[in-house]
């Protein structure tokens, strides 16, 4: 329980490497990177208690006091450069007889900090890593507790090492540091205060799940005679002065549901920060908590976002107040000009602000504006040219308003810029050189693009879907990382790209030139689709070690695919409508995360063979799963290898069989379901596809799909679509007079897919005949002419030679053994899928089938609605539910056809 008091992250969390960069500019010589032995480390690490903001004589131990409070002990570092880690070794005194906090607050950029305790070696994870109390693009904090337990049992004398880094932008760093002693306590009066809070936000009836202030803090922590390690003035990221009152009272996501805003709250005069995000406030007006919080004389940060907190907007706040967050609420009304002059910090993202955006004074101090995604009617008018003359103003996201008129100069000072989504018209003038993201994306903005190359700090860069801006594209910045530019109208080649380059999407334009010589080494998005880009294919593609999509889609690319492929991230792979020659490698399907594959429209030949062998290789099979990265999804409880959810290869020049070992693809695995981003954003199950149609195929016809699909359909509750199609397709009917004996519901699967074969002679022949042709060998038929099940027959006979095959309850055989001496049926043990899905547009005949049905009962054929939010809202998800792995959070499905496509899905950012 102790443990979920202080909230402290300890024992087992690892920090994520970062990668070596340049040295910090930050006033402090260059530190060794991490993995260098720990005693090297210690040597180079910055003594804590000897440094400007904490100068504290610690001897040789570099020893912190016990009593060290907020502001006591604080280090600032400007512009720390990303990847070069900062690392400190600090002691405090033994015994256990204070807490430890360290702070990390953020602005303009990421960064986060790593802790290693007394006698750990630095080649281990760090016993903890920050807690993030609030974070935005603009600035954020996190927070470490050591409590007193761990403090005591640490060996002492010993160094602590703490290592700060940062990841992008080169921000502004405060690390504080606090060891309040176990002598400080809150004063009787604020307990009771905190008290009165409790029965005006709690109802006794709380779990700990729920609510871990009603069930656990409150109980303990406000007791009469309580340990003083639950104290609230030990309980990070809370905090007290000196005379044990609280300066700092955050109680973020504790499950509190206040009917009223407490009173109690502005009795509590000493603090700077109150911080009840993510709790409920449903029925408190805006005016109700100004009237509390107006008594609070040193209030200088307010944070209640996500709370449902309703009213308008006022400036009868604390003239004291600095910070105010009222993000993702239900606030209406105008943006009081009052607040940018005010305020340094503005955040109300996601509430139903409308009317004009105000002019600020020349004299604000505003750094920071969030006013982003404005539900209804959202901001209008024009940007007020006197943004221009905001010298503090760092950060600005006015994002999904409906903004109209041209963008004004901006403040040398800015950082961030974001005003996607609105009807901004005319040019980019001149860009401040600080400037470190920029989203202009989704108006109207016309070309051609000014100089970037002199933005040395610009990592983000998004212009999509401006057609008119038209041009080239202009030498880009060294440490530019995220470059979207979809549907620009731009032509020409693209410009050399910074090595650390991680996304890149210039899809839908006119683009060409060669893309052989890009570097993919450190991508993690590469799209290029709807160009007229020629040559061979990236060489680093296939073997990235960070790559999950691929979408070269509809260019003029040839040559032949790449034999080695090893991407142990990759999930899709979209090269369909290029020129590409030779066969389809086997390394292909031996990719542990890959789930989306298409190679459809090119000039691909020979058979699917050795691919299909890959599925299930055992060889294959180790070494995908040693290649898989640390984490992922990958577990089965079957055996087996592929994660192939969307197969397709329509339109090529493919010959030979379909193999049965396709019956190991992701698509027949009943055993997982696919979660997509929906076109509501909400999630949605993932259609399944295998698409060989307009291939020249021959053989014998895959008997095994007539069990395969509905053995998933009817466990999974997914749909599965696959088109054999095409006039030079030659999979055979049964011969003619003869049947395949199948239940009701592999017949209903039959029909909804529409599965076609060749059928020999009959009346195509004999109606080219009749037109004096060339006689035809044959003709494409249907193949449920040929089926019969108790309730549909066609008035055939059925096939001989046990050739009925049975339903198995909707499963693919669970024993692979035995299934594989079953004739003309092999087993679908395969493993699921984690990324997002898509249908074909040429298949218009996806459908989603009920649990519901039982095959048994199965009477008649029945087509159900093709609708994924209805098989969503069908029931839960089954245990074995994989959600999509790697596109980022904010991204939308596009439709393609009747199901929704997440791989077509671009997620912009900010």
């Amino acid at each position: 329980m102790l443990a979920l008091l202080s909230v402290v992250l300890l024992a087992g969390a690892a920090a994520a490497a970062a990668p070596q960069g340049t040295a910090a500019e930050a006033g402090l010589p260059a530190i060794p990177s991490l993995d260098q032995p720990q005693q090297e480390l210690e040597v180079s690490a910055y003594p804590l208690s000897q440094l400007p903001g904490c100068n504290y004589t610690g001897g040789d131990n570099f020893e912190l006091p016990v009593g060290l409070l907020e502001g006591d002990c604080a280090v600032v570092m400007d512009a720390v450069a990303p990847g070069d880690p900062q690392v400190f070794t600090f002691s405090v005194p033994p015994g256990g007889a204070s807490s430890l906090v360290l702070g990390l607050a953020v602005q303009g950029g990421t960064a986060s900090m790593s802790l290693w305790l007394p006698g750990m070696s630095v080649a281990d994870p760090p016993a903890a890593v920050q807690n993030e109390l609030f974070s935005s693009p603009a600035s954020s904090e996190g927070w470490i507790s050591v409590p007193p337990s761990q403090l005591e049992a640490a060996p002492s004398p010993g160094k602590f090492l703490l290592s700060v880094t940062a990841f992008s932008g080169s921000p502004r760093v405060t690390l504080t540091v606090t060891t309040p002693g176990k002598d400080l306590q809150l004063v009787e009066r604020e307990v009771a205060l905190l008290r009165g809070v409790t029965e005006a936000c709690c109802t006794g009836a709380e779990t700990a799940e729920d609510s871990p202030f009603c069930a656990v803090i409150a109980p303990q922590s406000l007791s009469n005679n309580h340990p003083w390690v639950v104290d609230p003035c030990h309980l990070a990221p809370s905090s007290c002065n000196a005379e044990g009152r609280l300066v700092r009272l955050a109680l973020p996501v504790m499950g509190l549901a206040c009917k009223e805003f407490p009173a109690q709250l502005g009795a509590l005069t000493a603090l700077r920060r109150l911080d009840l995000t993510g709790n409920n406030l449903e029925g408190v007006d805006m005016a109700d908590v100004a009237k509390v919080v107006s008594g609070l004389p040193d209030l200088q940060e307010l944070a209640l976002g996500s709370t449902r907190l309703s009213g308008s907007l006022s400036c009868e706040l604390p003239p004291s107040l600095k910070v105010l967050d009222l993000a993702y609420n239900r606030l209406q009304g105008s943006l009081p000009g009052c607040l940018l002059s005010q305020l340094g910090e503005l955040y109300v993202p996601g509430n139903a602000l409308s009317g004009r955006l105000p002019a600020p004074a020349a004299t604000s101090a505003l750094t920071t504006l969030y006013a982003n995604g404005q539900r209804g009617g959202g901001l209008s008018g024009s940007i007020p040219v006197s943004i221009g003359s905001l010298r503090r103003l760092q950060f600005l996201n006015l994002a999904n308003n409906k903004l109209s008129g041209a963008l004004p100069g901006l403040p040398a000072s800015m950082k961030l810029l974001n005003i996607s989504g609105n009807s901004v018209t005319g040019r980019l003038g001149s860009l401040p050189s600080g400037l470190w993201q920029l989203d202009v994306a989704d108006n109207d903005l016309a070309g051609p693009l000014p100089g970037l190359a002199g933005l040395g700090g610009l990592e983000t860069l998004v212009l999509n879907n401006n057609p008119r801006l038209g041009g080239s594209l202009p030498a880009l910045p060294a440490r530019l990382q995220h470059l979207e530019a979809v549907g620009c109208g731009l032509a020409g080649s693209l410009p050399s790209l910074s090595r650390g380059m991680t996304r890149l999407d210039v899809s839908d334009n006119a683009l060409g030139g060669s893309l052989a010589g890009l570097d993919a080494t450190h991508m993690e998005v590469l799209r290029a689709s709807n160009n007229s880009f020629s040559g061979v294919l990236p060489a680093s593609a296939g073997t990235s070690p960070r790559l999950f999509l691929l979408d070269l889609a509809r260019n003029k690319l040839g040559g032949s695919l790449p034999a080695a492929w090893s991407g142990p991230r990759l999930q899709m792979v979209m090269l369909q409508d290029n020129e590409l020659t030779g066969t389809i490698p086997a390394a292909l399907a031996s990719l542990p995360l890959l789930g989306v594959l298409r190679l459809g429209g090119n000039k691909l030949t020979g058979s699917l063979s050795a691919f299909a062998a890959a599925l299930n290789d055992p060889a294959a099979v180790a070494a995908a799963k040693a290649q898989a990265p640390a984490g992922s999804s990958s577990s089965s409880t079957k055996p087996g290898l592929s994660r192939l959810f969307d197969l397709n290869v329509t339109s090529n020049q493919l010959t030979g069989p379909v193999p049965d070992q396709l019956a190991y693809l992701g698509v027949f695995n009943p055993n997982i379901t696919i979660l997509v981003p929906g076109s509501d954003g909400a999630a949605a199950i993932a259609p399944r596809v295998v698409d060989l149609s307009g291939n020249a195929l021959a053989g014998d016809w895959p008997r095994w799909l007539l069990k395969a699909v509905p053995g998933t359909v009817g466990t999974c509750g997914c749909s599965v679509a696959v088109d054999l199609g095409g006039p030079h397709m030659r999979l055979p009917c049964p011969p003619e007079g003869a049947s395949i004996a199948v239940t009701d519901f592999m017949w209903q699967a039959a029909a909804e897919q529409r599965f076609a074969c060749w059928a020999q002679g009959g009346a195509g022949t004999a109606a080219a005949a009749a037109a004096g042709g060339k006689a035809a060998a044959g003709h494409q038929a249907q193949l449920l002419d040929y089926l019969v099940s108790p309730s549909n027959n066609n008035g055939n006979a059925a096939e001989g030679e046990g050739m009925a095959l049975g339903d198995g309850g909707g499963q693919i055989a669970d024993n692979q053994a035995a299934a594989a001496k079953r004739k003309g049926v092999i087993a679908g043990a395969v493993v699921g899928v984690v990324v997002g899905g898509a249908a074909l547009a040429a298949l218009a005949y996806f459908v989603v089938y009920r649990r519901l049905l039982q095959p048994a009962k199965a009477t008649a054929f029945r087509k159900f609605e093709d609708d994924a939010a209805a098989a969503a809202a069908a029931g839960p998800a089954a245990s074995g539910a994989i959600d999509m792995q790697g596109l980022p959070s904010g991204a939308t499905a596009a439709a393609s056809g009747p199901a929704v496509s997440a791989a077509e899905a671009a997620a912009r950012p900010l």
